[in-house]
Formats: C-alpha cells, sequence, structure tokens
C-alpha cells in the first residue's frame, strides 16, 4: 500500500503527462494484483496424515447441583 500511495502522491505532483499516467494506473491496479497475487497462494491445509482425524474428547463431570450442597440451604435464601 505504500507504493500504491506514492504513486497516487507523483500522479498529482509530476507534470509530465505521460508519467502522471503512469503513476495513476498503477495507483489504480496495484490493489487489484496484491489481491491477486494473495489468492494465488498455495493451499494451506496441512499435510495428509498430520492432523488427528477422530480426537477422543471425553466429558467432563457433570455440574453440581447447588440443592445437593450442604454448606448452602436450598431455596435460594441467604439472609
Amino acid at each position: 500500500m505504500g507504493i500504491r500511495t506514492l504513486c497516487f502522491a507523483l500522479a498529482i505532483v509530476v507534470t509530465i503527462t505521460w508519467l502522471r499516467w503512469t503513476f495513476a494506473a498503477l495507483a489504480i491496479v496495484l490493489p487489484y494484483l496484491a489481491v491477486v497475487a494473495a489468492n494465488a497462494g498455495g493451499d494451506r491445509r496441512a499435510a495428509p496424515g498430520t492432523q488427528i482425524e477422530n480426537p477422543s474428547l471425553t466429558a467432563g463431570p457433570p455440574p453440581e447441583d447447588p440443592a445437593d450442597r450442604p454448606d448452602r440451604p436450598a431455596g435460594g435464601n441467604h439472609g
């Protein structure tokens, strides 16, 4: 984006007509070329055999029921 900004500034400052149009065209075309180049990159997925196919996750303990705790009275009255 720095090169594009420089081309845009030079398109305004330069007085030579053909050079001004060249800088203006570059300021317009460079973002398009950058997006195309970024999207044309290789696939970044991991190589086959390096990923865990079926992870074995187990469930944790069930949540505690507040009514079963002896340190607090059931019913929600705390006072």
